[in-house]
């Protein structure tokens, strides 16, 4: 095997599909491929025999499944999927990009085959750094079982019909799927894609009605650390989720109340914080709890803004230490784009009456127009905030 060479690959191919037709487990299978080639050739071995089979769709469930499995143990044992260098590809699986909204409309209506549900499954086990979960399992345990594998068992979360491998054993094959398990399926595959790029109208509509029936599984399909991402993508979904979340999962509040508090100074964070900060208080005839836009006023908008504050602070000393230099140019401008939107988000405020000239967000703003007074409109801010005609007339 010394002398194995890349030119040799194609050879190996009949092997490979041997393989990944095998009754072992999805761990086995992909051990038994890579170690067909010296390590340095592992990467090209997989790029030619089981990529080809992920991809094309009309390959058997099973077959695609365990070479799912081999692609994705090319990372190792590594849970930094954004890492894995065929990202990509399971990105163009889960998200249908050719087929667009004609793909989701076959899911509405329940069309979308199941061994494709099964395998966007797999690919958000993937994807959210989760592979070693699928290893035990054989492709035809996965591909056969009564879809889909439950969620819950996965995450040690006690559930009435958490799987084992030998539950799948004697599984009859199911070519239906539960309205609940369904709906779940496409919470899945939009709450990820929502941290690749914005949805379309269409499918942004949709999550609304998939939340209900998996109210539980949520901090777990959007967790704090994807805040970020999702906000840049689609700040409206975000504050969706949240608000479901702040409804129905309090006691996993405050960990998304701190994300809110770091996010960038940018277009969608503060859509976002508007949003929330808008956001009415439900009346459904029961005593009503604090609303998402007082805990927001309250506990988030001083430390989000302070964030805001730090950060283009940093931009600022990053200018000093770069001086004139074509760098220093640089974030220069992304200095004045940072201050130009954090003057118009607590102008915002102010006109809206969310804050007042006396509370501590606007003593701290004061203070950042003063330390930022060399661009205009932190100047117009800060005579807005001390009350001058000036400024009045700047609101």
């Amino acid at each position: 095997m010394s002398t194995f060479a890349i030119s040799h690959i194609p050879i190996l191919r009949p092997r490979v599909e041997e393989l990944l037709s095998s009754s072992s487990t999805l761990f086995s299978v992909a051990k038994d491929v890579l170690s067909l080639v010296p390590s340095e050739l592992a990467f090209s071995l997989v790029l030619e025999t089981a990529l080809p089979v992920l991809m094309d769709l009309s390959r058997p469930a099973s077959r695609r499944m365990a070479a799912l499995f081999v692609v994705a143990s090319l990372q190792g044992n590594s849970t930094t999927p954004e890492l894995d260098p065929f990202r990509s590809c399971y990105m163009a699986l889960l998200s249908r990009d050719t087929q667009g909204d004609a793909h989701l409309e076959d899911w509405e209506k329940d069309d979308v085959d199941v061994d494709e549900k099964v395998l966007d499954w797999a690919l958000w086990y993937i994807l959210a750094g989760l592979k070693d979960k699928l290893s035990i399992y054989t492709s035809e345990q996965l591909t056969t079982s009564p879809f889909p594998l439950p969620i819950e068992s996965f995450f040690g979360q006690p559930t009435s019909n958490s799987a084992t491998a030998s539950d799948f054993r004697a599984a009859p094959r199911s070519r239906e799927t539960s309205p609940t398990r369904n709906t779940l399926a496409q919470l899945i595959r939009l709450t990820y894609l929502a941290k690749e790029r914005a949805l379309s109208s269409k499918e942004e509509r949709l999550v609304p009605s998939l939340l209900p029936p998996h109210t539980s599984l949520l901090p777990l399909l959007f967790p704090p650390s994807d805040l970020p991402t999702t906000t840049q993508h689609n700040p409206d979904l975000s504050s969706l989720l949240l608000l479901h979340l702040h409804t129905h999962q309090p006691d996993h509040r405050v960990f998304y109340l701190d994300a809110l508090s770091t996010l960038p100074p940018t277009l969608p964070s503060l859509d976002l914080i508007s949003k929330l900060l808008r956001e009415p208080p439900k009346s459904n005839g029961e005593e009503e709890d604090v609303s998402l836009a007082e805990v927001v006023r309250y506990d988030v908008l001083g430390r989000f803004f302070g964030g805001v504050v730090d950060q283009l602070d940093g931009l600022e000393l990053r200018k000093k230490l770069q001086g004139e230099q074509e760098g220093g140019t640089r974030v220069e401008e992304e200095l004045a784009r940072g201050v130009s939107i954090a003057c118009r988000f607590i102008t915002s405020l102010l006109s809206s009456k969310t804050i007042s000239r006396d509370d501590g967000v606007s003593v701290e703003a004061t203070s950042f127009t003063l330390r930022f007074s060399r661009f205009s409109q932190a100047q117009m801010l800060y005579r807005t905030l001390v009350g001058s005609s000036e400024g009045s007339d700047a609101v």
